[in-house]
């Protein structure tokens, strides 16, 4: 979120690499976040619908696991193993953690919301008296 404003202040100034400075962190951010929601949120919420284990603390679990080790993987594989003792290593993984945890904790909200309104919709109809003294 610095890179935009930062960015902006660059683009403004006649600079077209500031928009790109802008909008770019936060076009990674949303694919990676949109790719881990598509590839590991939704078969993780199929087998946990499956079980009727769904938990906030599970999706918060799964979903700050999931945001550290993403961006240690992509650093291993674009740079090898050297940078898992380096100190931006362990911020990208703090970051995604964070990124992980908002996202799990947003979509077990939802979850718990849409829960609700099935079992408001699925709950037994008031009796009627008169249906009742009629038959």
């Amino acid at each position: 979120m610095l890179t935009l404003p930062i960015g902006f202040v660059f683009a403004v100034s006649g600079e077209i690499g500031g928009l790109l400075l802008a909008i770019f962190p936060v076009l990674i951010a949303g694919g990676v976040t949109f790719g881990s929601m598509t590839v590991i949120g939704l078969p993780l919420t199929a087998f946990l619908e499956q079980r009727g284990a769904e938990s906030e603390r599970i999706y918060a679990a799964a979903g700050a696991g999931a945001g550290a080790i993403i961006p240690m993987i992509v650093l291993t594989l674009l740079h090898g193993t050297d940078l898992w003792f380096e100190g931006s290593a362990y911020a990208l993984a703090f970051g995604g953690m964070l990124a992980g945890l908002t996202t799990a904790l947003s979509w077990a909200n939802h979850r718990d919301r849409l829960r609700a309104e099935r079992e408001e919709t699925e709950a037994e109809p008031e009796p009627n008296p008169i249906h009742d003294l009629i038959y």
